[in-house]
């Protein structure tokens, strides 16, 4: 049986990671489509700021991000918004989020998880070529409906990244 004081150490580092900076960005369809993928991403953002708090988790197109679009321009905003996020998780479902990818691909790639619906092989194009170098995760259609798996892949990503920033962090 474990005794009280390493559960208390264990419950202590707990708190230290929580209290570690750290953001994660959320690409996808925006508020202009109504689709599955759009809900999703919505269903993805709660599950998430249940894990690691709401004040965590960002959209691009979040009220108190638009002044950064409206100082800089679009492409600034989310550049910089892309370079700072710990985590940028994107369901690439959307022509916004493989611009995003092909313009920020080369930024995220080692703090990115991407979600994509499994197409066949002759539906593929510009999308593709852009999700490459990407860690990509391929949806079956059924799965964007409970998106179950969406949900327990980006957590479980996301939680692996707030470890190493933790552990960067304690041994500066």
């Amino acid at each position: 049986m474990t005794n009280q004081s390493f559960r208390d150490r264990v419950l202590a580092a707990r708190t230290r990671a929580e209290q570690t900076p750290f953001d994660i960005l959320i690409w996808g369809p925006g508020d202009q489509q109504n689709t599955i993928y759009r809900q999703k991403r919505i269903a993805l953002r709660e599950a998430l700021e249940t894990q690691f708090g709401p004040d965590k988790i960002h959209f691009s197109e979040d009220d108190d991000l638009q002044g950064f679009v409206e100082k800089w321009g679009l492409q600034s905003a989310e550049h910089y918004e892309a370079d700072v996020a710990d985590v940028v998780i994107v369901i690439a479902e959307s022509i916004g989020s493989i611009v995003e990818l092909a313009l920020y691909g080369q930024l995220i790639a080692g703090k990115s998880i991407v979600f994509a619906e499994k197409r066949p092989e002759s539906e593929s194009g510009f999308a593709s070529i852009v999700l490459t170098r990407l860690n990509v995760q391929y949806i079956e259609s059924k799965e964007w409906e409970t998106c179950e798996r969406i949900r327990t892949l980006a957590k479980d990503f996301s939680e692996v990244l707030l470890l190493e920033k933790y552990k960067k962090t304690r041994s500066s």
